[in-house]
């Protein structure tokens, strides 16, 4: 499989101009001190890492599970100890790696998941996330996936208010939800989505994210919780808190950059800050 994501990933570079194109704007505006070989091959392996998620997802689809990835869960207590106090928890993670498995892994954790998604782009791969989707999500009967919308963001905090957990991407921003945060030494808008509902809703702020080993395989690391400053206002926690979660993607980030989605439109940084050495 991994022969097959190379062989793929790298012909779709060439035959995606367009995306090619708006990866390779982010790279050099994330990492402008690095060479245009380093720029071209994060993008490359970025798409090689896209095509490896769709296999992946498309094995997650089948029937036998001698073809599935491995996936292992660190520090689940910390999941848990939250749900174990009958409070709701937001999880807060990003594109990168393969967040799609989350609903799969954490399966049975609680009554009633939610998953918030925003369905914004077209294409292979994600038509295999649609095919996952139909496959393995949806039949599950108490798995809620939820539209980035004002519905189902009040959905998910009914959820959530009933002790369950429900998934939300801080790197997808709909609307004008978004906080300008300090991102691999640039400011990019982050969504202020996921603090706030968790501020509002009472619900453990926990930080998950996927990573693919180098036996394909993923681990799923749940970050310590994401607790609210004392004595300040709503908007200075959802800040705050959306930060604390910006610097731990921006480690994985920049440990790994061809493992996040650098083809979102929603990558977009402001005005430089000070420009991030290589």
């Amino acid at each position: 499989m991994r022969f097959v994501a190379t062989v793929l990933g790298r012909a779709a570079y060439w035959l995606y101009p367009q995306d090619r194109h708006v990866a390779l704007k982010n790279v050099r505006t994330f990492y402008p001190n690095a060479s245009d070989f380093m720029q071209r091959s994060i993008v490359v392996r970025s798409f090689q890492h896209l095509v490896r998620t769709s296999l992946d997802l498309m094995a997650l689809a089948a029937e036998s599970p001698t073809r599935w990835p491995a996936l292992t869960i660190k520090h689940l207590e910390r999941l848990e100890a939250a749900l174990g106090e009958g409070r709701g928890v937001v999880l807060i993670t990003g594109h990168y790696g393969n967040p799609e498995i989350l609903a799969l892994a954490l399966k049975g954790r609680c009554a009633c998941p939610g998953f918030l998604y925003k369905p914004t782009r077209r294409g292979w791969v994600i038509d295999q996330f649609r095919r996952y989707r139909q496959t393995v999500l949806i039949p599950e009967p108490n798995l809620q996936l939820l539209e980035s919308s004002t519905r189902g963001v009040r959905k998910a905090g009914q959820l959530l208010r009933r002790g369950n957990f429900v998934v939300m991407a801080a790197d997808l921003t709909w609307r004008s939800g978004y906080i300008p945060v300090s991102f691999l030494n640039r400011t990019l808008r982050m969504s202020r989505v996921p603090a706030s509902i968790s501020l509002r809703t009472r619900a453990v702020l926990l930080p998950v994210i996927t990573v693919r080993d180098r036996d394909g395989g993923y681990d799923i690391i749940l970050e310590q919780p994401i607790e609210r400053p004392l004595a300040v206002s709503l908007s200075d926690a959802e800040r705050a808190m959306t930060e604390t979660f910006a610097r731990i993607l921006d480690r994985y980030v920049d440990a790994a950059p061809e493992q996040w989605c650098w083809l979102q439109l929603a990558v977009q940084s402001e005005q430089a800050k000070t420009p991030k050495k290589s």
